[in-house]
């Protein structure tokens, strides 16, 4: 505590011109240096989310249903009344009426990530976000490959179709982060935001692969 405090701004220094500790860090926080390029990105948002409330996912069962157009067919959204949600423990869940998601029939990932459950004549999901594939794969929890099968596992639950090459890539970069991260909590002053591996995950998550 002490060496966070010398490197940071004391007190004294605040006062004298006219701001609080807090509001000396908030204004780092969002200096141009700091690395928000990628705040406007849904995607990135999304995965900030999913890094703060896993494993709290769903996985989201809809039937696939096509409609027949000039030159072939097109896959249209399903009846949402016929899409199932699905909690690792607690099996099936519904989504609440007053969720914006109540009323949705595409959920092109297959995944989502919630905040909000409720248990009343039926476990209930209020508040919940479709989750970028990528985004689960980078900060959700333990990460096997089935080289095998073709399979990604994560915490033993949550499958993946996906060759075994991207598996290992994922966990590479997983590992590289968490060193980045442990280095960050030793000195909360280290810049990271030009480096390579950071780049690399930005660049990922923002666009979920593609």
């Amino acid at each position: 505590m002490q060496q966070l405090q010398r490197q940071g701004p004391s007190p004294d220094d605040c006062a004298s011109n006219g701001l609080s500790g807090a509001e000396v860090y908030g204004l780092r926080a969002v200096t141009p240096s700091a690395p928000d390029e990628y705040s406007h990105n849904a995607r990135i948002v999304k995965a900030a989310i999913c890094a703060g409330f896993y494993p709290r996912i769903l996985r989201v069962e809809a039937p696939v249903k096509y409609q027949q157009v000039q030159g072939g067919a097109m896959r249209v959204e399903a009846n949402p009344a016929s899409i199932k949600f699905f909690e690792r423990n607690l099996g099936r869940v519904w989504m609440h009426p007053t969720s914006v998601c109540f009323s949705a029939g595409s959920y092109p990932s297959g995944w989502m990530v919630f905040t909000q459950l409720v248990q009343t004549t039926r476990a209930f999901v209020r508040e919940a976000s479709m989750v970028p594939l990528y985004a689960l794969l980078a900060f959700g929890g333990e990460l096997e490959v089935l080289h095998d099968q073709g399979l990604l596992l994560l915490d033993g639950w949550a499958q993946f179709k996906a060759p075994a090459r991207v598996g290992v890539l994922i966990k590479h970069l997983r590992g590289a982060v968490a060193q980045l991260m442990a280095a960050k909590i030793v000195d909360p002053m280290l810049d990271l935001s030009d480096l390579k591996v950071v780049g690399a995950l930005h660049q990922l998550l923002a666009t979920d692969g593609f």
